[in-house]
């Protein structure tokens, strides 16, 4: 499931009422798919990515770790990086401070938060609050390996291809990076983007003119394709 290639489909959150929506742990998160009783594809035939293994991958380092899953990510990656500024929340009455967010509908925005989107507080759901500056840092953290061996950076940014992959398509991802091409570029990209209601961050780097790109916005548009022009028109990107 670690791959996005294991072919089990995730539960429709949308079906659950607000009730168990609102106070769902990772481990009932991850509990749901016994509910899926067809698969996708064979494992290993395909991609299709899952954010409910990412709620399994929470249950093996609290497991492994014997800490919880915000205290380990304190301690072995934002403390390393530096990053003083974000902050977890592990259920609701544990709000964060931040920027309502917003999207847009027919040129006019309107409000699309805590108050309009019902939140998950799980790992794999906007439980984690950043900002540029620490983003920044995790990139950086991740370039000279402050928190993992070099070999292990490596490895994460290098596109998994399971034996049996059978899709005329190449996998898009790595272990943890969505790996590819720069439309209408010779540059390829290592990016990784998430969006909740009227909230997005997307997270980009260029090997090839090491450039690294980071978005945190407060309402639902993605703009790191719209940069592209201007990074090929200033030559960040060939």
């Amino acid at each position: 499931m670690l791959t996005h290639t294991s072919g089990l489909k995730d539960l429709p959150l949308q079906k659950m009422d607000s009730v168990h929506f609102l106070n769902i742990k990772d481990g009932e998160n991850f509990d749901l798919v016994k509910y899926s009783n067809t698969l996708a594809f064979e494992p290993g035939n395909n991609f299709l990515y899952s954010d409910q293994a990412f709620s399994a991958l929470v249950i093996i380092l609290e497991k492994v770790s014997g800490v919880s899953w915000q205290e380990f990510v304190q301690q072995k990656i934002c403390a390393p990086a530096g990053m003083t500024f974000t902050k977890f929340s592990g259920k609701p009455d544990e709000q964060v401070s931040g920027s309502h967010g917003y999207r847009k509908i027919n040129g006019v925005y309107s409000e699309h938060d805590q108050g309009e989107v019902p939140k998950m507080y799980t790992a794999v759901n906007g439980g984690v609050w950043s900002n540029v500056v620490d983003l920044r840092k995790y990139l950086y953290a991740l370039q000279y390996c402050l928190f993992l061996k070099c070999d292990n950076v490596k490895l994460s940014q290098e596109l998994l291809v399971p034996f049996n992959w059978y899709s005329p398509h190449r996998p898009p991802h790595s272990y943890c990076w969505f790996i590819g091409q720069i439309p209408e570029t010779e540059s390829s990209s290592i990016s990784y983007e998430g969006k909740i209601g009227g909230y997005r961050t997307e997270v980009m780097f260029v090997p090839s003119s090491e450039l690294n790109i980071v978005i945190v916005s407060n309402n639902s548009t993605s703009y790191s394709q719209q940069l592209i022009p201007f990074l090929k028109k200033f030559n960040y990107i060939k």
